[in-house]
């Protein structure tokens, strides 16, 4: 539908297609590919004359159920129809293709999805946006620093370990949506096969880019970051140790720089859990290390099952217990 009615159906853009096409397929006449998209020039104008026959009205409701991408192919195809995307005053972008979608906050609009590629259009798109969630499910933790990523590469392949990390990538494609916001959640997933031989370093550029640049603004920061581990060896220790070390290190520094930042740490040993908390008054950061394995937390068909696997998630045997581990190294 929204193909048709995009401004790239036009009639020039159709003849410099010919040519392009002429070109590719060269065993094909020349004047039947000028007839045949001469037909669809055709087709298309038939096409948007209709469009431009129905209600406002019906085209508004139509509008209402597109992709904002189709919607914004409508808004520029038919000129009369008004965007509503200043409805939607909240984003979610995911690397998961279904949980990328715009929001209504007030309920008076369905949500709509779009393509991640297409955040940053996005997020200049609706005048009255209010707040931003990034989840990242599957970030890639062997992605390397880089200071060149478009805004075509996907969240999940950008390191945490750039500057800014993907803080800084999400405040740059907002540009000047950035602060007109009330908030920003980052939710980040890195799980690894097995830490061993792995080092370690505390994900810091997330929570440094947003002291330097976030902590004077009025937006509210969340960012959670998590590293799970599938399995569980002896030899972890130097890895896990290296890891706490850096908490501890990055924990000492907030308090010297920030004295009223409320700093915990935390290690539960009957969750294999150890996390680490920094609360400002418009900044929460944590971070949190964990081993498990998700053999007992899979999802079952039947509801019996499903509930009793509920059930085993919570015992302790869901996760390696720390107290039987190595205990962090103390600077």
């Amino acid at each position: 539908f929204c193909h048709f009615s995009s401004p790239l159906f036009t009639h020039s853009n159709l003849m410099i297609s010919e040519i392009s096409i002429s070109s590719h397929f060269t065993s094909i006449p020349s004047f039947i590919i000028h007839l045949l998209l001469l037909d669809l020039c055709e087709t298309v104008l038939s096409f948007r004359m209709d469009l431009n026959g129905l209600p406002f009205e019906l085209i508004q409701e139509i509008d209402s159920f597109l992709p904002f991408e189709d919607s914004l192919n409508l808004q520029s195809a038919l000129p009369r129809c008004l965007s509503l995307l200043s409805f939607y005053d909240s984003i979610q972008v995911c690397d998961d293709p279904n949980e990328c979608f715009i929001i209504d906050s007030k309920g008076r609009k369905e949500r709509r999805p779009f393509l991640e590629r297409n955040f940053s259009l996005v997020a200049r798109s609706l005048v009255n946006l209010k707040e931003v969630t990034l989840m990242v499910k599957e970030a890639n933790p062997y992605a390397l620093p880089s200071t060149s990523l478009s805004s075509f590469t996907p969240f999940k392949e950008t390191s945490l370990y750039c500057g800014g990390g993907l803080m800084g990538r999400l405040v740059s494609e907002l540009e000047d949506s950035f602060p007109l916001l009330s908030s920003i959640t980052i939710h980040i997933d890195v799980s690894f096969d097995s830490i061993k031989g792995h080092l370690l370093y505390c994900p810091t550029e997330d929570l440094y880019f947003a002291l330097r640049s976030l902590t004077w603004s009025n937006c509210k920061v969340l960012i959670q970051i998590s590293f799970g581990s599938m399995e569980f060896s002896e030899s972890d220790a130097l890895a896990r140790n290296f890891l706490m070390r850096g908490m501890k290190e990055t924990m000492e520094k907030i308090e010297l720089s920030h004295p009223h930042a409320n700093v915990e740490f935390v290690i539960d040993p009957f969750q294999g859990y150890t996390d680490m908390t920094i609360e400002l008054p418009n900044l929460e950061y944590s971070f949190a290390f964990f081993y498990y394995n998700p053999s007992i937390c899979d999802a079952v068909d039947k509801k019996e099952e499903m509930m009793e696997s509920e059930g085993e998630c919570d015992d302790s045997s869901s996760t390696y217990p720390l107290h039987l581990l190595p205990p962090p190294i103390h600077s």
